[in-house]
């Protein structure tokens, strides 16, 4: 019997055994694989294709651009607006009061500088400096001379209404308002709130002053939460036009400002295009008193690589689709090829002269072929198919 099964692995004839199982397999691979390799593809560039016209359109790059600095504008107009809210509110608490009711110019300021370090650390953890954390804190009298502010003496005894005329007004109006201090020479550049200070009789005695900075970090941070374009503050009235700070740094230089600013300045909408293909948009920053002031933002041509970067899932999920095809191939093929070589194995012997060998084989598809084959037998044979169920199976 062995000798027989080892003669049949051969052939009747010394044939060679078939590698039917691994060609099918190797067929149903390679078709529905470069099946799903040409769908891939062929998505891959036609989307890629169609995508370019769009990311370059400097219709659609400038509408990206004027919505970035409107975002970027509602939000520092926002952080004005919680500021000075916070700042009345506190300007008009007991505490402020009594700094100002001091009889010595001396224990005002050591009032101011205590109150002023009080309330810096206050401001830290409320949610209206969200935006950005409050750095300076200070009191200013009915003159705009300085009391006192946080941290140390500075300030102190300084005609602060002469350098920034905001205070000025903010005392002369009694209104709560937000202003910028941008100046070189003194080294400063906040935003900040105007609370006034009113005495017993109902007077504005002083301004209590809180400023956050305007800085690159806070529009990085700005640019982060709306839009990830670029953005710039730049002054419309400087002798020459530059950013005061940019959340992207060599960006938003003077070349790049020059006619943004000059159209602001005109009373026209604020928008210019580069040579590299970059546009700049400028809209007025909003709540900040007379200071004119610019939010400018700057968007990109976007790049191919850009495109590839969106479409890599495509080609992502087209190869998770080859390696579900070569799993499915290998099962499909050993579902249909196992089955098939016992048919070979039993046709072998058959022609060994084993034909007393039926076929007894449950398979979905190739069940009724080997009834269909037992009955040819039968028939060729003149065996009676009652006593086909005594017959070996191979």
């Amino acid at each position: 019997m062995v000798r027989v099964m080892l003669a049949s692995r051969m052939g009747a004839r010394g044939w060679p055994r078939s590698h039917l199982g691994e060609a099918m397999r190797a067929k149903i691979i390679w078709v529905n694989g470069g099946i799903m390799a040409t769908v891939t593809l062929l998505t891959f560039f036609l989307v890629r294709s169609s995508l370019a016209p769009l990311l370059n359109d400097s219709a659609e790059i400038a509408k990206a651009a004027s919505r970035a600095a409107q975002a970027a504008q509602v939000s520092l107009s926002l952080d004005a607006s919680r500021a000075e809210r916070w700042v009345a509110e506190q300007a008009a608490s007991e505490e402020v009061s009594l700094i100002y009711s001091a009889g010595l110019e001396t224990a005002r300021q050591e009032r101011a500088m205590t109150t002023a370090n009080r309330l810096k650390d206050a401001a830290q953890h409320d949610p209206a400096f969200s935006g950005a954390p409050a750095s300076l804190v200070l009191f200013v009298n009915a003159d705009g001379i300085g009391l006192g502010r946080n941290g140390s003496t500075l300030m102190r005894g300084e005609n602060m209404g002469a350098a920034y005329p905001g205070l000025l007004k903010a005392l002369s109006t009694g209104r709560a308002a937000s202003d910028l201090w941008i100046s070189q020479t003194r080294q400063e550049q906040f935003a900040v709130a105007y609370g006034p200070v009113r005495g017993q009789d109902g007077q504005v005695v002083g301004v209590l002053v809180v400023g956050t900075p305007l800085n690159d970090e806070r529009l990085r941070a700005i640019s982060d939460v709306t839009s990830g374009a670029t953005l710039g503050i730049a002054l419309v009235d400087a002798p020459a036009p530059g950013a005061i700070a940019v959340s992207t740094p060599g960006i938003l230089g003077p070349t790049a400002l020059e006619p943004v600013v000059a159209a602001a300045r005109g009373g026209g909408a604020g928008t210019s295009q580069g040579a590299d293909g970059r546009v700049y948009v400028g809209r007025p920053l909003l709540g900040y008193g007379d200071q004119k002031a610019l939010v400018v933002a700057s968007v990109a041509p976007r790049s191919a690589d850009s495109a590839d970067a969106v479409l890599g899932p495509v080609l992502l999920s087209g190869a998770l689709g080859l390696v579900l095809v070569v799993i499915g191939g290998i099962l499909l093929g050993n579902y249909i090829s196992r089955p098939v070589a016992e048919i070979e194995e039993g046709l072998l012997l058959l022609i060994n002269g084993h034909r007393d060998l039926r076929f007894d084989l449950e398979h979905d598809e190739l069940g009724g072929l080997t009834s269909r084959i037992n009955a040819l037998l039968n028939a060729l044979l003149e065996v009676d198919e009652g006593s086909e169920d005594d017959a070996p199976r191979p």
